[in-house]
């Protein structure tokens, strides 16, 4: 569990899983990992240290935030 300062509201039209990614940080490592994985396939000069280093970033995170937020609320509420 993670500590997130509070922030009144989310952006307009984020959702609540958009908004996780961003506060805990999933959201730019993605990002990083994502120009990373271009630059392996591109075969950039250095592509494979900056790709190892985004994924370990990435799973420091406990990324990926699809697997571990829930979609829907486990309760109804009346």
């Amino acid at each position: 569990m993670g500590h997130l300062p509070q922030e009144p509201d989310r952006r307009p039209g984020e959702t609540i899983r958009a908004f996780l990614a961003r506060r805990t940080g999933v959201a730019e490592a993605q990002r990083i990992m994502d120009e990373a994985t271009q630059a392996l396939v591109d075969s950039a000069p250095g592509a494979d240290d900056a790709y190892a280093d985004s994924l370990e970033r990435w799973l420091a995170l406990g990324a990926p935030t699809s697997t571990s937020a829930p979609r829907r609320s486990p309760r109804r509420w009346a």
